[in-house]
């Protein structure tokens, strides 16, 4: 499978974030108050990076687990 150039995070990587964001809205879901907007926040940004293949993070740090690349 061809890697768009921005993506810098690998299949695996995007599957775990994938599961982090489940999760985290299963844990929003039954948490209240800014508890509940934390983990909402969290789950977003996960599924985000996990539906886009990019974390802006990764690449401020110059990180990328897209096999072959570095």
């Amino acid at each position: 499978m061809h890697m768009k150039s921005w993506q810098n995070e690998s299949t695996v990587d995007r599957v775990i974030r994938f599961f982090v964001a489940i999760g985290a809205a299963f844990t929003a879901y039954y948490s209240h108050g800014a508890t509940r907007t934390i983990w909402l926040i969290i789950a977003a940004i996960a599924l985000i990076n996990s539906v886009s293949g990019f974390n802006l993070l990764y690449k401020l740090v110059g990180i990328s687990t897209v096999k072959g690349e570095k």
